[in-house]
């Protein structure tokens, strides 16, 4: 079965790449073994918005993948604002 680049799933992201390498020698050696290796590269997701107002609080989370649902149960409750540096765009 053959396929093409138009039957990838337009619903996914993908990065394709062409790699030459080239030969240091006059004549080519033969190719015997040749091996691919695909690494899916960590995603970040969006979670849920909630808002936290005092210790005791529950929080339903469902994971995004599974569907399975955790609860977050809030142990300390405290206002504070979070330095600039400590995130990557500066904006």
């Amino acid at each position: 079965m053959q396929s093409s680049i138009m039957d990838l799933d337009p619903t996914y992201g993908w990065v394709i790449w062409h790699a030459a390498f080239p030969w240091t020698k006059e004549h080519k050696p033969q190719i015997t073994t040749l091996s691919v290796t695909l690494m899916q590269e960590p995603v970040a997701m969006s979670g849920p918005q909630f808002r936290v107002s005092a210790p005791g609080e529950h929080i339903a989370l469902t994971h995004p993948i599974t569907g399975k649902q955790h609860m977050m149960t809030v142990l300390e409750y405290e206002q504070m604002e979070i330095s600039c540096e400590h995130f990557s765009n500066q904006d």
